[in-house]
């Protein structure tokens, strides 16, 4: 999935297969960069609505993050759209406005460890480990 996500262009019949359960329920190895191809190749409504349903689960709100991330590059209101998922005054919402990098402490209640570890991972420069 790595290499989907990172990929120029993939066929749209691939992101079209990418369900909300299968980022609600894979390993956190295999969702992060998911997300990252739902954020980079899939139309934008269909993936806001995609991560409307993970917003859903406390479990896997980290990857509104990648998912938003991987969007501004092409769509930059959904992105918003995407971040503003996240609970209001939630320091994630800076991701795409923020000068600096942020704490990697606004991933703390986003999910659990192994998840909060691959979307750290996948955001790069944009978190900050202390």
């Amino acid at each position: 999935i790595d290499a989907l996500a990172d990929a120029d262009s993939v066929d749209p019949s691939i992101v079209a297969d990418l369900k909300p359960a299968f980022l609600l329920s894979s390993p956190a190895i295999l969702a992060a960069p998911a997300a990252h191809l739902v954020g980079t190749h899939a139309p934008a409504e269909i993936a806001l609505q995609l991560f409307e349903r993970v917003a859903s689960s406390n479990k896997r709100r980290a990857l509104l993050l990648v998912g938003a991330n991987a969007m501004a590059e092409r769509d930059r209101p959904t992105a918003d759209r995407i971040l503003d998922l996240l609970e209001p005054g939630h320091p994630g919402r800076q991701l795409l406005t923020a000068a600096e990098p942020l704490p990697v402490s606004i991933l703390d209640d986003l999910g659990k460890v192994q998840l909060r570890e691959a979307v750290r991972k996948r955001l790069g420069d944009r978190i900050v480990v202390s």
